[in-house]
């Protein structure tokens, strides 16, 4: 009984160590993709579109939007919806880009300390 036990703290044990690294994996994708697109959205000297950059951008929000997946589906397809933006260059105005949650400044920010919370209860 007392094997028993042991076996099930110690997979216990395992799967909030595999659960930690997984918010932490997406954390840090989350991050990445944050600071990539605002230094290319600060970068003075574009004078044009630079659409390597932006199809870049697109895959650092998908890679985000699937290590989050199943830690918060909502956030997940925001971070999608976002990638689908920078692959598309979708033409929406600034109204709509908040409207659809997609906008860079705070609103991610907010989310991601959000599940960082979640995750340390």
């Amino acid at each position: 009984m007392i094997e028993i036990r042991n076996n099930f703290l110690i997979y216990l044990q395992t799967q909030r160590i595999e659960k930690d690294k997984n918010y932490d994996d997406a954390l840090l994708a989350i991050l990445e993709a944050i600071t990539e697109t605002q230094t290319y959205l600060e970068d003075d000297s574009i004078t044009k579109r630079n659409r390597a950059t932006e199809l870049r951008l697109s895959k650092l929000w998908n890679t985000a939007a699937i290590k989050i997946k199943n830690l918060d589906p909502q956030l997940a397809s925001e971070l999608k919806y976002k990638g689908l933006y920078w692959l598309d260059q979708l033409n929406l105005s600034r109204r709509e880009i908040y409207q659809k949650g997609i906008a860079l400044r705070e609103r991610f920010e907010i989310q991601v300390s959000q599940v960082s919370k979640r995750n340390k209860r």
